[in-house]
């Protein structure tokens, strides 16, 4: 549950828990859960209070099928309420011995003006809960397992905050993005009844921001419900749901919004981050502009014919020839590796509208590997530095952004990096590759099979995805040490230029069934070939 909560990677320290998706004040709860599963110390004490009831993406209670209950039916207050910035505890006032653990311990006024509890049994049969759909239990058997300790992490992590991003957009447009989606009258009259007050234009401060969880279950279960739908569309649909729902949104500044924007820049899941971020820009363009870091761009940012997963991490040398033909310095040469990767961040940029660090984690450099500082805008108290630019370097993008977009089948290379994100060549598969090569020479027996088996996974990965050796998964945990780096002079490196260029008989059928075995993996997950493990 912490890792589903914290952002993947991060080391564990004390930090302030948001408080917009989590009840610490109050729970939910199932009245059939808390009479008891029949056993002895249950037919005395009652079921226990779960402590998922307190996380707001849980909203129903799949063993008995039915919703979870928000209020105490007597004093009509949350269950188990406790102040604000008083002590938080599961189960408040537990020194009260006379109160059985199923009773609400919520304060209310007595007639001696006297604090006492409630007392109602929230246990009891009475409470009435509606029944689940087949679509609430499905959505909800989803969300706990992404909360269980067998989900990965990082999934979960991008999950829960695409649901927040999207209930945001759903109930900052409300009431026009339920008549964009199937909602019944009924589910629609209690989603109103559970919308953060900003919405139902309460005279209330508390859960005003649009990024807070709505207040009471049978409305989680509405716009959870409709913001899965948002995320599981495919991409030409979700572009165009965006944009419908973008064109009744509030402006992007308004205060509303809360933290929403801060989750797409950081939390949401790349894809997601990239359809937010252009619908936002196409609708609020260009007061969206002050958002990203527009300083240094090379050309302008728009519309143009391509999108951010065209671009791959290391320019083709097509498109570098590209720019050459169309003005840019030959100066380039001397500084390519950096060029192209400062080059592909631009062509994001110019396409987005996304900030410098967010076009790079959108393009899978790491974030703890800052990208070497190279302008491509000319710094007149230093002209002799920079011989990769020129005064018509621009018109040269300008040419290059147009190739990308005339292409009728473009490679979509982020699809191709999420796939491969863990990928590499499994022990089978290379053996099942050397059989069929002539013998090695010398040189190559000198870096041994297994060396030369994790160099061909970083040959075969930048080949599909056109990426650079050093960012393959091959070379990052699990599957090398933490903080290895394939710098230029390792061995690794060497090898892999031998793997590259070498044109002896060995190499040469090597590079050969390498190309063979990237071919079969860049073909879509739908057509036939090799798997991904």
């Amino acid at each position: 549950m912490a890792d589903a909560i914290g952002r993947p990677g991060e080391r564990a320290r004390l930090r302030f828990l948001n408080r917009e998706w989590v009840l610490p004040t109050s729970t939910r709860y199932c009245p059939q859960c808390l009479a008891g599963d029949g056993s002895d110390i249950q037919r005395q004490h009652g079921g226990p209070w779960k402590l998922q009831w307190r996380l707001s993406v849980v909203f129903a209670c799949l063993e008995h099928n039915r919703l979870l209950a928000d209020v105490c039916p007597g004093c009509r207050f949350p269950a188990l309420t406790t102040p604000l910035n008083g002590p938080h505890g599961l189960i408040p006032g537990p020194g009260r011995a006379i109160l059985h653990p199923a009773q609400c311990r919520n304060g209310i006024a007595g007639p001696s003006r006297r604090t006492a509890a409630c007392g109602t049994r929230l246990d009891s049969a009475e409470i009435a809960t509606a029944a689940l759909t087949a679509e609430q239990a499905a959505l909800q058997r989803r969300l706990l397992q992404l909360l269980s300790p067998d989900a990965d992490p990082a999934q979960s992590f991008h999950t829960f905050a695409d649901l927040r991003a999207a209930t945001a957009m759903i109930i900052a447009t409300w009431p026009r993005s339920a008549s964009q989606a199937k909602i019944l009258e009924d589910e629609r009259r209690l989603a109103v009844r559970g919308l953060p007050s900003s919405r139902r234009k309460l005279p209330m401060k508390t859960g005003g921001r649009w990024g807070g969880a709505p207040l009471t279950s049978p409305a989680t279960a509405c716009f959870l419900r409709l913001a899965d739908g948002l995320i599981s569309l495919s991409k030409p649909d979700l572009r165009q749901a965006v944009a419908d729902l973008m064109r009744n949104a509030p402006d992007i500044h308004h205060s509303g919004w809360g933290r929403t924007w801060e989750i797409v820049r950081n939390d949401c899941s790349p894809s997601f981050r990239n359809e937010l971020q252009q619908g936002v820009r196409r609708q609020f363009s260009p007061a969206v502009q002050q958002l990203v870091e527009a300083s240094g761009l090379v050309i302008p940012i728009r519309q143009r014919g391509y999108l951010p997963e065209h671009i791959p991490q290391r320019l083709p040398r097509e498109w570098v020839e590209i720019l050459l033909d169309n003005g840019a310095p030959l100066g380039i040469g001397g500084v390519l590796s950096r060029f192209r990767r400062i080059a592909a961040i631009q062509l994001v940029q110019a396409a987005d509208g996304t900030s410098t660090t967010d076009a790079s984690r959108f393009l899978g450099f790491p974030s703890n590997r800052p990208q070497p500082g190279l302008a491509l805008t000319p710094r007149p108290e230093n002209p002799w530095t920079q011989m990769h630019v020129n005064e018509r370097l621009p018109e040269a993008f300008e040419a290059l952004a147009l190739h990308i977009a005339s292409q009728p089948h473009p490679v979509d290379y982020h699809e191709r990096r999420q796939r491969l994100a863990f990928w590499h060549l499994r022990q089978a598969d290379w053996e099942s590759i050397t059989e069929r090569l002539p013998p090695a020479r010398q040189t190559a027996l000198r870096y041994g099979s297994e060396m030369h088996r994790q160099c061909a996974s970083a040959y075969i990965w930048a080949r599909v995805t056109s990426g650079e050796w050093r960012y393959a998964p091959i070379f990052r945990a699990p599957f090398a040490p933490a903080g290895f780096n394939l710098d230029p002079a390792s061995v690794q490196h060497a090898l892999l230029r031998l793997i590259d260029t070498r044109h002896d008989r060995y190499y040469t059928a090597l590079r050969q069934a390498l190309n063979d075995h990237a071919r079969v993996l860049a073909a879509p997950p739908s057509a036939p070939g090799d798997h991904v493990p």
